[in-house]
């Protein structure tokens, strides 16, 4: 599952129809919720991220300064680049030409090929976060068993895509990686039905040993003696 926002991509994995969950809830810094959760990933890049060129080189930034140069703002984005390209229909094709035409200045070539490269570049992030994804994901208790019972290791095979940029993205992702690639429709308010439907819970695990008078919760690894009453 690939979520595509302004200034990150979301990643999170499922495995024979089943999302994997993050073993000790979500996570919110290094802080362990135990709230029940998918195990997602994060990916520094959006349809919104800020581009610069640093030393000749193309810079994707993790962050975004306003709205994308043909909405308005101030810097050129990859939605400039989707725009010039044919990708998408967001925003005005002269602003998304005039961004683009910027930054190939900056790079030594003209507006398309700026557009091309920095279309590249954005896919070749996201595929590389999905592989170290994976990477990551093998330490999970949920994915070791899983392995053991299908007797293989997972590799990415079907690429779904929610967010604004989702539709224009996802085929160059699909190819990079050698994937099938699918927008569902409504993705680009995909997280809004799933905010809307979500029951937020928080679910622990105790182990009670009557015998030896202690219990242990097994998300956060708490071992306390019991309590008389």
């Amino acid at each position: 599952m690939v979520d595509i926002g302004g200034t990150t991509t979301d990643l999170a994995l499922i495995l024979s129809g089943e999302p994997l969950l993050a073993s000790r809830g979500a996570r919110i810094d290094d802080k362990l919720t135990h709230v029940r959760a998918f195990a997602t990933s994060p990916a520094a890049v959006g349809g919104d991220s800020c581009l610069q060129v640093q030393d000749g080189v193309l810079q994707i930034m993790p962050y975004r300064e306003g709205a994308a140069y043909c909405l308005g703002g101030a810097r050129p984005t990859p939605t400039d680049a989707m725009r010039v390209t044919g990708l998408t229909e967001i925003g005005d094709q002269k602003q998304a030409n005039k961004a683009m035409e910027i930054l190939g200045k900056e790079l030594g070539v003209d507006s398309k090929l700026a557009a091309e490269l920095v279309l590249k570049k954005t896919v070749e992030r996201i595929a590389g976060e999905i592989e170290s994804m994976f990477t990551d994901w093998e330490q999970e208790p949920a994915y070791r068993i899983w392995e053991l019972q299908q007797r293989k290791k997972i590799r990415p095979q079907n690429l779904v895509g929610i967010g604004a940029a989702s539709p224009a993205l996802l085929p160059l992702l699909g190819k990079e990686m050698g994937c099938s690639a699918l927008t569902p429709p409504d993705a680009d308010v995909a997280n809004a039905i799933g905010a809307a439907l979500a029951k937020t819970n928080l679910r622990l695990t105790f182990h009670f040993d009557t015998e030896r008078k202690f219990y242990f919760i097994e998300e956060n690894g708490v071992q306390e003696k019991l309590k008389k009453n």
